[in-house]
């Protein structure tokens, strides 16, 4: 069971309380069971009484089906038996492999006995001075009798030791417990933890045996032992061996007495003890310095032995017998980097302020002022989010966040932990001491979240352990914090949102007043500080910030507002305080401008300011009152010495988690990446941060560190734009700059002796680069070689630099390459190694590293966590290491010296011994609570680096046990600080800041970093969404794309495509027409279609590449290339834009660039630039060389751009268009330099237009003119020379999507086409004529809106397309228009087909026929009121058409009349129904009987001849139809319906003799909607196999899988498994190939017979039709509004 599933039941589950021992609806109380108050345990218990146990007795859950759920190790019953009475108790426990075992004990059995699923035990009662042996072999005793007094006792049971033991199995969970008649229950308790009720609270906090808790306890009398009054009975008893022993402690026979064995234990008694007083362990005083996880008697013991599967120890495994991984522990926590987890706040002085007490996540540090040296306090399983010290009693109290919010005391100078409590359910907020230290506050959450204020009384604390609560409050009020007033510890004050206040401690009972503010009520308070007394006659006072600036004086004694003080900038303007501290003669606040302000005592002056570069969050005064400890929210800890004005830095941290890590080589310093964008520097030792890189635009994402030269050290570093930036260690400066990617790098790697650079990207691209001196050169770039869903560590080069290898081309492959050509070398498919043989799950690889050096191993993490090792040179399979990690693996390194194998995952760190030569293997450590992202060893292998949320550094223990170096050892290292004159604002040494490629153009010199950092650097408003119908829309109901694909090599593909029907009507630059070529080119989803208008065949030529939906395409003037680009994916965040070569119909060139969709692609006059725009959420123009697509400049413009054209008399400017009138014309200086600049001059519309008018598209014409269209139909005018409107006019009523130019002619197109005549194109003629010499020549109304339009040279014909899906010919001289290709224009939601037709129907409420032949639409019935939502074709001879519609009516379409012939409305039979009839399936059963299945479930029989429903099923009632098949055999007609209730139902008819019999009832468990599936209906599919033999169905069920049915022996016989959900399903003619489109874009084909299959990938949505056609080897598939017919090559 997983941790997450225990942590509600530890430490303890009061299984009474919890489950409501008085509710009726979860227990169950028969016969004579009734509750009374016990006098002696002074609480209420319950009596349970009758003649008969089994029929009086109490029963946890009520029903038998149900479970308790409780996983504790331990069974705590606390009852006391009837005298003279018999009693039995019934235990229901679980076995980890789902067996159920019924443990019984009573009185009434006299021996012990077992079965497979039962164990009986005697309960039996024996005098006090007999031993256990004694007891089971001389005692005689009558089984109804007791020969003792009945006495409250405590019975424990070790469930774990019971399965073991006697049944050989591993326990799990307790299912039921049944407490009959004759005893008084007090309470049943589960755990995890071993209690024993004579050991005190609080003295056994870190042993194996802990005190009862309160809910446990019996009362006692002080002059009582607990054993004289009361009975404590554990099972197994001290005396016998436990199952499991621990790793680090020898069992000696000599402590038990004697050795038993297993045969031994079948006479085994329930046995009360010998009285004997346990002696109290005392706590140790060790500290290691880190949590070490030992193996405990409650684990499972595995060993890793070789390449064996785990050995799992027996029950009587002794230690001797096992060899373990020595010294132990290997490590030791030596630094720890980083302050913060759940607040900024909690920073303390130590003992004699020589230390800082601060907490770093889970870990609390003590870290001396002078040495740096560190202690820690570690235990804590969750973010420590609060501290208290009391340096005069040497305590320090902890307290957790989360779930398991339990309160450590700590002895401060030893690191000795004192006790361990909890009283908050969660939340643990705050913990104050008082000034004597007697009393300890903490404030949290109760179970129902309610503030909950509890006091413990702590003055016993170091003498006995014992913590005990005083008070205890729960209140409505929130509370932020509470500290306890030092002047008097029985008040308190407390603050939170929107109260203070004051609360009294009084005879163990708390009580709050609000302190009132008056007109300051609404005041947020941030922190509250006691003003110390100057003389005895001094009143208590407390000073209060605030959010608003106001600073609070209250009288505690009184209640009252003494005075108010307010802090405000120069400007008059209020600052927030944050904190604040009082000294005797000064006040120190902190605020959120980063100025920490000495105030004199009256607050009147500022004596001392100190600026930091970000909030206070915490000051604090030194106890001569002459240092102040402070601390920002970023984690920076700083010390200011108020006597000379100095300031020092003591720790600086990451704020976000860190994301990567390197060592340098020379031992000298690490470097991180975190997800606050900044890249730092730190000493390896000391902890100090060197530098500080921030880059807010571009984050970095990865680093790595190199050797640049024999004298400089260099470290690489990827960002998320996909450069990778090179700089020196020592003089920090930027040697380099490669942009080898356009997405997020992923992995930098360095050759271990060659000048060779390695990245990988997150589109799974691969880059060499080779550097000499300072010139880096790009070698070579492999393409989409890795899987775009790999985490960083999927990339690792072999230790004599000879191989590269990375996983890849999918997570079931490893590719080694070349490593310095890149030529491939050897793939090893790792997705069958050593898998079991009936296994379904094939392995992934998740991580990839080197081993040994001298053997050359290599090291692979598959998803199961098994750790698999290889030969590298021949890819042989070694050994496996199973069960490394059990829920995550997060990384894995080798040191150098092939000494260690260190893995992470389960948010815990495992040191292995390399070569496996003990029966354990590893040991295991804890000091982050979450997985660790990143950890390297030091050059020295001496060290190891570990971070996450901080930085963690280990020292590694020699053979001998001891640490090879110290940080601390010699000469006592200390942080070398840096004198200062005055108050600095707290920087780091030496700032850097990244330079930034998105803003502006590459500048010339680029040799070192200065200058500000890229904080300060605001981005542009966007807009949030486009304001035109000119810019793209993208496709709605987005479904995930398949990440796991089969792709068959193109010479075995088993599908071609050869057709599409289809445009991309959503796009407004999709086609492009060529005169001069005769051709004319579209997009269709992800298609790029070539059309040959020459050519006398309809064969078209398809390009495919781009994984959505093409938005963009551009031609280049020669003709001979293609730029094309598409929008980002869910896994790739970034645009594609491809170039392809026409004459070899390949492409040769790809880009990732843009974070939304690519509004236009333009090319320049002289074809050597080309330029791509963002859509609204990017709104970058990026210029792009055409010969090696690398990026030449990019800029960033605040709107929204809709058009962009070059100008083309002149190769250096072009004109950009957008929202709000947006009009800028732009110069590049020169494309030839090495550094481009972009010049931009933003024109104004003229006054008489409207303000708001959007810019939507724009064409040059001659002499200097430019013409602009605008969403209102409006057509500018522009001069380029002087870059003015100098004439305007109304071309139409609506958006002008488009224009074309020439000849003195301008067409415009939107609602209507419209050519216009000018007189000239002079601009000084035309100012001067009437009208401007402006008239409309002609106009053309189409099918619908015009949005892309190509015209010649004259601007007689063209070709258009429209919102309808259609591209049309048009030609001005004869008024003609021609269409040449029809698409759908909304979803198409059935197809069928005969031997010359293929049918659709369409949610746009059309029936289109097309032909199979050439594609072209034969006919098009439209209705508009409704949506067709199915379509059915008859066979042979008349060809009718039946289609469904949403509204219910049914229509038949004569389609060799061209006419429809009949319509039929469902409401004629569904008089009295109200509800959706909505016709979801309609099929032929045959020419003249048509099935029709409805939404609600119902399916109909219609007669087309009696024009009448002759038969009505109301079997699937409720439950949408999904499918039907119908196969006609003999005489009768074999059909199915499915429905999405996971049924199916088989029949058998003769309709002309109205016979119908069901067959068979098929129906399978549905599966609730999960996260993959709710965005997406599962429908249920069924089809009959061409013999009628099987039924292939699938659906929305437990398992993603094709099942077949067999038909007599009406079983399912066969399953396939599927990695998605299947939308469609169809089985071809011949029976032998069966189709299904998935939800993840993918068409798979799978064989009937054998199961193997292929994965197809050409749609940019879910595929929801498949179909075989009838007599040709074809297939049809539907994604959205777009079709595809493939060849059948199989």
């Amino acid at each position: 069971m997983s941790y997450s599933k225990k942590l509600w039941q530890h430490p303890y589950v009061n299984v009474f309380k919890h489950f409501g021992i008085d509710d009726k609806r979860k227990v169950l109380k028969e016969g004579d069971v009734s509750s009374f108050m016990d006098k002696d345990l002074k609480c209420t218990v319950y009596r349970i009484s009758g003649a008969i146990p089994a029929g009086n007795f109490i029963q946890l859950p009520r029903n038998s089906s149900q479970s308790l759920g409780l996983n504790g190790r331990y069974l705590y019953i606390l009852f006391k038996p009837t005298s003279l009475k018999c009693f039995v108790a019934h235990l229901e426990i679980a076995s980890n492999d789902g067996l159920i075992v019924r443990v019984s004990f009573s009185n009434l059995f006299k021996e012990f006995k077992a079965t497979n699923t039962w164990l009986q035990f005697p309960y039996l009662s024996a005098n006090s001075k007999e031993s256990p042996d004694s007891i089971t072999s001389n005692v005689k005793i009558s089984p109804l009798s007791s020969p003792q007094a009945s006495k409250w006792t405590v019975l424990a049971f070790d469930l774990q030791y019971l399965l073991s033991v006697y049944l050989n199995k591993q326990y799990s969970y307790i299912k039921s417990i049944k407490v009959c008649a004759n005893m008084s229950v007090k309470n049943i308790m589960t755990s995890d933890l071993e209690f024993d009720p004579r050991i005190k609270r609080g003295r056994g906090a870190l042993h194996k045996t802990c005190a009862m808790p309160r809910e446990m306890v019996f009362p006692l009398l002080n002059h009582d032992a607990w054993d004289d009054v009361y009975l404590f009975i554990k099972f197994p008893s001290d005396a016998f061996p436990t199952p499991y022993t621990t790793f680090s402690h020898k069992v000696n026979e000599n402590q038990t007495g004697h050795k038993k064995s297993i045969s031994n234990l079948d006479n085994k008694r329930i046995v009360c003890p010998t009285n004997k007083n346990p002696e109290n362990e005392q706590l140790s005083d060790e500290n290691d310095n880190c949590l070490h996880i030992y193996a405990s008697a409650e684990d499972e013991v595995c060993i890793h032995k070789h390449s064996e599967v785990p050995i799992k120890g027996s029950a009587q495994a002794n230690t001797e017998k096992f060899t373990t991984l020595k010294p132990n522990p290997l490590l030791r926590l030596e630094k720890a980097i980083g302050f913060g987890g759940c607040t900024f706040r909690e920073l303390y002085w130590g003992k004699d302020f020589e230390e800082v007490i601060f907490v770093s996540y889970s870990i609390v540090v003590a870290q001396n002022i002078k040495t740096s040296r560190q202690r820690f306090f570690i235990g804590h399983t969750d973010n420590v989010s609060c501290l208290a010290v009391y340096a005069k009693g040497d305590l320090l109290a902890t307290g957790q966040t989360g779930e398991n919010s339990v309160t450590r005391i700590w002895q401060l100078s030893s690191n000795k932990l004192l006790t361990i409590f909890q009283s908050h359910a969660h939340s643990l907020l705050s913990l104050s001491f008082s000034s004597d230290g007697s009393l300890l506050c903490g404030v949290g959450k109760d179970r129902f979240s309610k503030s909950m204020v509890v006091f413990w009384d702590t003055s016993k604390l170091n003498n006995c352990g014992d913590v005990m609560v005083v008070a205890k409050a729960h209140t409505e009020v929130d509370i932020s914090a509470m500290k306890i007033c030092p002047f008097e510890s029985c008040k308190s004050i407390s603050f939170g949102e929107g109260n203070i206040r004051l609360w009294r401690l009084k005879n163990s009972t708390l009580r709050s007043c609000p302190i009132m503010l008056g007109e300051y009520s609404k005041s947020t308070i941030t922190d509250i500080a006691f003003v110390p007394h100057e003389d005895k006659k001094s009143t208590n006072n407390v000073l209060l910030s605030s959010k608003e600036g106001f600073m609070f004086c209250i009288d505690v004694d009184n209640v009252v507002l003494l005075y108010v003080n307010k802090l405000e900038s120069d400007s008059k303007i209020p600052i927030s305080i944050t904190c604040v501290n009082v000294a005797p003669s000064y006040c120190i606040t902190g605020s959120s401008d980063g100025l920490v302000r000495i105030w004199s005592s009256d607050m009147s002056t500022v004596l001392i300011e100190a600026n930091h570069d970000n909030p206070i969050s915490r000051v604090a005064t030194s106890n001569n009152f002459l240092k102040v400890l402070t601390s920002t929210n970023t984690g920076q800890i700083g010390i200011l010495d108020i006597s000379n004005k100095k300031y020092s830095s003591l720790m600086r941290s990451h704020t976000s988690q860190v994301l990567s890590l390197s060592v340098d080589p020379k031992n000298e310093s690490i470097a991180t990446v975190s997800e606050d964008s900044s890249l730092r520097i730190w000493n390896i030792f000391t902890g100090e941060q060197l530098y500080d890189f921030k880059s807010i635009r571009d984050a970095p994402v990865c680093v790595s560190y190199g050797i640049y030269s024999d004298s400089e050290g260099v470290f690489a570093c990827g960002f998320q734009s996909g450069c990778v930036r090179i700089f020196t260690v020592n003089n920090t400066k930027l040697i380099a700059e490669l942009k080898s990617h356009a997405s997020s790098v992923r992995d930098i790697v360095w050759h271990p002796f060659k000048n060779f650079l390695y990245s990988s990207c997150e589109s799974g691209n691969l880059a060499l680069v080779s550097f000499v001196h300072d010139q880096f050169q790009d070698l070579r770039v492999l393409y989409n070689v890795m899987p775009l869903c790999c985490e960083p560590g999927t990339l690792a080069i072999r230790p004599d630099g000879k191989y590269l290898t990375y996983i890849g081309p999918s997570e079931y492959v490893l590719t080694f390459i070349n490593a310095a050509s890149f030529d491939d070398v050897l793939r090893i498919d790792i997705s069958r190694i050593n898998q079991k043989p009936n296994s379904s799950v094939l392995a992934k690889a998740i991580k990839v590293a080197f081993g040994k050096t001298n053997e050359m191993h290599l090291l692979v993490v598959t998803n199961a966590f098994n750790i698999l090792v290889l030969d590298s040179t021949s890819g042989t399979f070694l050994k496996q290491i199973s069960n490394a990690h059990t829920d995550s693996f997060s990384n894995l390194i080798t040191s150098q010296n092939g000494r260690f194998l260190i893995t992470c995952g389960d948010n815990s760190i495992k040191i292995w011994d390399y070569n496996m030569q003990h029966d354990i293997n590893f040991q295991q450590y804890i000091a982050h609570v979450i997985d660790i992202s990143c950890v390297a060893f030091t050059a020295d292998q001496s060290f190891l680096i570990t971070a996450i949320d901080n930085i963690c550094l280990w020292s590694i223990a020699t053979e001998s046990g001891k640490s090879t170096h110290s940080i601390f050892e010699g000469d006592n290292i200390s942080r070398e600080t840096s004198p200062r004159d005055d108050v600095p604002t707290p920087l780091v040494v030496n700032p850097l800041s990244l330079p930034d490629p998105d803003i502006s153009a590459i500048e010339n010199d680029t040799s070192t970093l200065n200058g500000s950092s890229l904080n300060d650097t605001k981005m542009p408003s966007v807009s949030n969404s486009p304001m035109t119908e000119k810019h793209f829309r993208i496709q709605k109901d987005y479904s995930s794309m398949s990440q796991i694909r089969y792709l068959a090599p193109e010479d075995q593909a088993g599908l071609n495509l050869q057709a599409v029907i289809g445009i991309n009507y959503f796009s407004t630059n999709n086609i492009i027409w060529s005169p001069v070529l005769s051709s004319f080119i579209f997009s269709s989803g992800s298609s790029i279609v070539l059309e040959n208008l020459n050519s006398e065949t309809s064969d078209s030529t398809i390009l495919s590449y781009h994984s959505t939906d093409v938005s963009s395409i551009a031609l280049l003037h020669s003709g001979k290339f293609l730029v094309s680009a598409s929008g980002p994916t869910l896994v790739s965040n970034q645009a594609t834009i491809c170039v392809w070569d026409l004459d070899t119909l390949k492409m040769i060139n790809s880009v990732n660039y843009h974070k939304g969709e690519i509004q236009k692609l333009s090319v320049s006059g002289n074809d050597k630039i080309l330029a791509s725009v963002g859509d609204y959420r990017d709104n970058f123009i990026a210029l792009w060389s055409l010969n090696t697509l690398s990026l030449l400049v990019v800029s960033f413009v605040n709107y929204t751009i809709n058009d962009l054209e070059w100008d083309p008399y002149s190769p250096e400017e072009f004109v950009s268009v957008g929202d709000h009138g947006s009009v800028n014309f732009w110069l590049l200086n020169d494309e030839n330099s090495s550094s481009l600049q972009l010049n931009v001059h933003p024109a104004k519309i003229p006054p008489d237009l409207d303000a708001d008018l959007h810019m939507t598209c724009l064409a040059f014409g001659l002499n200097n003119v430019l013409y602009i269209g605008t969403q209102k139909g409006i057509v500018t005018v522009w001069d380029t020379r002087n870059n003015e409107c100098f004439l305007n006019w109304i071309a139409d009523s609506s958006t002008i999507f488009t224009i074309s130019t020439s000849a003195g002619r301008v067409v415009t197109a939107s609602n209507y086409i419209r050519v216009w005549a000018l007189a000239s194109e002079n601009i000084d003629e035309l100012s001067n004529l009437p009208d401007h010499g402006l008239h409309m020549e002609d106009e053309m109304k189409l099918d619908s809106m015009v949005t892309s339009l190509c015209m010649d040279d004259n601007c007689e014909m063209g070709v258009l397309a429209t919102l309808d899906g259609t591209i049309w010919y048009v030609n001005w001289s004869d008024c003609s228009s021609v269409r040449f290709i029809s698409s759908h224009s909304d979803k198409i939601t059935g197809v069928q087909s005969n031997d010359n037709f293929l049918v659709t129907s369409c949610a746009d409420g059309s029936v289109r026929a097309w032909s199979i032949s050439d594609q072209e639409q034969v006919i098009k019935f439209q209705v508009l009121t409704s949506q067709a939502t199915c379509v059915s074709l008859t066979s042979g001879g008349l060809i009718i058409a039946a289609a469904g519609y949403s509204d219910g009516t049914m229509r038949l379409f004569n389609l060799n009349q061209l006419e429809m012939i009949m319509k039929w409305e469902s409401s004629e039979y569904f008089k009295k129904i109200k509800r959706d009839l909505s016709i979801q399936c309609i099929s032929f059963c045959t020419n003249d009987f048509i099935l029709i299945g409805y939404r609600i479930g119902i399916i109909l029989l219609f007669s087309v001849k009696a024009n009448k429903t002759m038969r009505a099923f109301n079997d699937h009632k409720n439950a949408c139809i999904s499918q039907f098949d119908c196969i006609p055999h003999n005489t009768y007609i074999y059909w199915l319906s499915a429905s999405n209730d996971q049924r199916i139902s088989v029949w058998k008819a003769n309709w002309l003799e109205d016979d119908c019999q069901m067959l068979d009832w098929i129906s399978f468990p549905g599966m609730p909607n999960t996260q993959d599936a709710d965005e997406i209906l599962v429908p249920t599919l069924a089809k009959f196999s061409p013999d009628l033999q099987y039924i292939v169905y699938c659906g929305h069920s437990a398992k993603k899988c094709l099942n077949f049915y067999n038909l007599k022996s009406k079983a399912v016989t066969k399953q396939i498994p599927l990695n998605s959900w299947a939308l469609s399903l169809d089985i071809s003619p011949s029976g032998h190939l069966i189709s299904i489109g998935c939800e993840d874009w993918l068409i798979k084909i799978i064989d009937f017979h054998e199961g193997t299959f292929q994965d197809f990938f050409s749609h940019t949505n879910s595929v929801t039709i498949v179909k075989f056609l009838a007599l040709q080897k074809q297939l049809v598939s539907v994604s959205g509004s777009h079709l595809q017919q493939w060849a059948i090559t199989v």
